[in-house]
């Protein structure tokens, strides 16, 4: 390896470690920041439990339905002026949080926040894709989605401290204050070209019409369905553990509040764990065995069936120790799953990324929506958590036919 190749590595590495890794995590407190303080803004406000629920699911849908227009916008401007504006933006919407004063406010400014934080995580996927070549993106990506659920783990006992000691209002000042500097930082540091001609360069502006015939060749693609179908599939599991998991350990297994909390935060340093683990045996495969389908689709698909049989385990296991040991088996093995989804979509040409990246997002995204929805339709209608969790059971069963359906050989607009 010569010394400029050497220097272009440890730039890539420095700009995920401490560019796109910390833009990311500041955006998982922000985005948790409010559920985690909406029982004391529910004092301060007089807003009910139906009024806080509305205002928490309106930053899930702008956030799933701007996800493939911003993938557009970042293929477009590229990745420097998508993240700066993106989480200036998301920064100042999050500062000025307190200042609403009723239901209708707040929502709006919900919207608004998922909305600009939609161009987050696909710009990050960009990023990745144009420093790091193919064996080095799956650690990568394992960091960075690591650093994202670590803002996740973090956001609990980060959140209710800050309220603890202040009030609801701090943490907003903070995390937006955090926030307006992280994007000041990064304008000023990151470059969309890569100091290395041989790198792999972000794609310049083109026409408007040129822009669209892309999409629409991207969208005919089976492949770009499939990744799209996957990921939806993951998503539906790993909704549980976001939404349906607090009730479902407070409910059926009789778990106080307190420990309730504590099992939350231990399955999701179990998802960081696994990213990070998961990363490294992809490429070690890849290393090994020289073939991209073993180590991303074999793995990918082993992972979600692995998750879905466990959390049926959980559904039937009467034990509260049996069931919290299936649960940590099942989302331990969506760890794969995530790398593989975004690795995926990396081994795309260059010009597709964003987009690409933007609709998996969404399909993703449009899941963790509906799913627990229909989680909970399910188990009024039943009274059976074995019923209401067999949907994301079938569902992740599912995702294993998508991923080894999807093709490895960077071509999604010859599909």
């Amino acid at each position: 390896m010569n010394v400029s190749v050497k220097q272009s590595h440890v730039q890539a590495w420095l700009i995920l470690y401490f560019l796109v890794a910390p833009i990311n995590f500041i955006m998982a407190l922000d985005s948790n920041g409010f559920a985690l303080a909406a029982p004391r803004i529910a004092v301060d406000t007089g807003l009910t439990y139906v009024q806080i629920s509305m205002i928490l699911s309106c930053r899930e849908w702008s956030y799933a339905l701007l996800q493939v227009p911003s993938g557009w916008i970042v293929t477009r401007y590229g990745p420097r002026l998508t993240l700066f504006a993106a989480c200036l933006a998301w920064s100042l919407v999050t500062f000025s949080m307190p200042f609403a004063g009723g239901v209708l406010v707040f929502a709006f400014l919900r919207l608004l926040l998922g909305g600009l934080q939609a161009p987050d995580w696909i710009t990050s996927v960009v990023v990745v894709r144009s420093r790091f070549d193919g064996p080095k993106r799956a650690k990568a990506n394992a960091v960075l989605l690591a650093c994202l659920y670590l803002g996740a783990v973090t956001s609990g006992p980060l959140t209710t401290s800050i309220v603890s000691l202040w009030d609801w209002k701090g943490c907003f000042y903070l995390y937006g204050g955090v926030g307006i500097l992280a994007s000041l930082v990064w304008w000023a540091v990151y470059r969309d070209r890569p100091s290395s001609a041989a790198e792999e360069r972000v794609r310049l502006p083109g026409r408007p019409a040129e822009d669209l015939r892309l999409l629409r060749r991207i969208l005919a693609s089976r492949q770009c369905w499939y990744i799209g179908g996957y990921y939806c599939c993951i998503a539906a599991i790993q909704s549980f553990f976001r939404l349906t998991l607090p009730t479902f350990l407070m409910n059926a297994k009789h778990v106080d509040y307190h420990e309730m909390g504590i099992l939350f935060g231990v399955q999701w340093s179990l998802m960081l764990v696994s990213v990070l683990t998961s990363g490294f045996v992809a490429d070690y495969i890849l290393r090994r065995t020289g073939s991209m389908f073993l180590s991303r689709n074999v793995l990918g698909a082993g992972g979600i069936v692995v998750s879905s049989m466990a959390l049926l385990g959980a559904a039937l296991c009467p034990g509260f120790v049996g069931t919290f040991a299936f649960l940590c088996v099942s989302m331990a093995a969506l760890g794969p799953c995530q790398v593989t989804t975004w690795s995926l979509v990396q081994g795309q040409p260059a010009e597709y990324t964003g987009i690409v990246g933007g609709w998996t997002a969404f399909c993703g995204n449009l899941m963790g929506g509906f799913a627990p929805v229909l989680v909970a339709t399910v188990l009024h209608l039943t009274g059976s958590w074995v019923y209401a969790l067999a949907c994301p059971v079938l569902l992740g069963c599912m995702g294993c036919a998508f991923c080894v359906a999807i093709t490895t050989e960077s071509r999604i607009a010859d599909a």
